[in-house]
């Protein structure tokens, strides 16, 4: 009969310096020393009696919430550009990397809803190759006064069978990247094959801390937000079926989008100078303007 367990890996880590910003990007970190890897982070896996199999590896999903601005100074909407992660082990494991923007920084709190801003699919190399992953592309905007959640799940090995591997380079695993020179703030942790179906301190979980590194990039949209919420007028709000847009003949709309608090996103079009908001539910939406000039969001509420 397979154990469910957690297992740290005493793995050979290499000391990899992180991506170094330019001085118009703001890096954002909750550990000390945010620039090397020092060991792997607790993990779910299941062992198997026979020393010849090597046991399967589960899913886990690693985060980390900033306070953006109480511990980062940070007081506007902030645009994430880049996130690093820390990686041990990679093993070509492909994981869903998602940012969310909540109230809190309490994941573990049932009425903290994450509101998911953008998600997108990384493979994390061997670590003999990349230590640390650094993935671009990123276009999330933040809400001023909202936690930054960045969010790694690492899928189980799918080639696993029920008795596990027999041939050790089948054997496949992700190992978080740690650093043991403190932290500002633990990180969280769920993995739902070792009963932890919901997110708990990771520190809680091992004698050992569990310092994962995990890194944003971005900066702060004041010169943009401000700019365009100036001169951009959206009435009446809350909106029972139409909202009207009125926008100066210079700012030119590229698209427009209706995010809700669960994250997805809706394109909608700008008819006769308003927003045809019937066939959408009562609640809290987020409308999102893509112009020639930047973005610009604004809360909506649907009667």
């Amino acid at each position: 009969m397979k154990k469910k367990y957690f297992n740290l890996l005493c793995l050979f880590v290499l000391s990899i310096n992180l991506y170094a910003q330019s001085s118009s990007v703001t890096t954002i970190s909750q550990n000390i020393d945010q620039n090397n890897v020092t060991g792997a982070a607790l993990l779910c896996w299941v062992s198997v009696p026979s020393s010849e199999f090597y046991g399967d590896y589960h899913q886990n999903v690693y985060a980390r919430s900033f306070q953006l601005n109480e511990d980062h100074d940070i007081h506007e909407p902030f645009l994430v550009t880049s996130v690093e992660i820390g990686v041990s082990r990679g093993d070509d494991i492909t994981g869903t990397i998602n940012v969310y923007y909540a109230d809190s920084r309490d994941l573990s709190d049932p009425e903290n809803v994450l509101t998911l801003v953008e998600s997108k699919e990384h493979t994390f190399f061997s670590f003999a190759d990349e230590a640390v992953a650094v993935v671009f592309g990123w276009e999330a905007l933040i809400p001023a006064g909202k936690v930054l959640v960045v969010e790694v799940d690492l899928p189980p090995n799918q080639e696993a069978s029920d008795n596990g591997f027999t041939n050790p380079s089948d054997f496949k695993l992700f190992a978080f990247g740690l650093n043991d020179e403190g932290e500002t703030h633990h990180g969280w942790f769920k993995a739902p094959n070792c009963d932890i179906d919901e997110y708990i301190n990771v520190n809680n979980i091992s004698a050992n801390p569990q310092q994962i590194i995990i890194n944003v990039n971005g900066q702060e949209t004041l010169s943009v937000q401000n700019e365009i919420s100036s001169r951009v007028e959206l009435y009446p709000n809350p909106v029972e079926n139409k909202l009207f847009v009125n926008l100066p003949k210079d700012i030119q709309i590229q698209d427009l989008k209706l995010v809700n608090v669960q994250g997805k996103k809706v394109t909608i079009q700008l008819t006769n100078e308003y927003l045809d908001l019937t066939g959408f539910s009562s609640g809290v939406y987020f409308l999102e303007i893509n112009t020639n000039e930047g973005k610009y969001t604004q809360k909506i509420i649907k009667k």
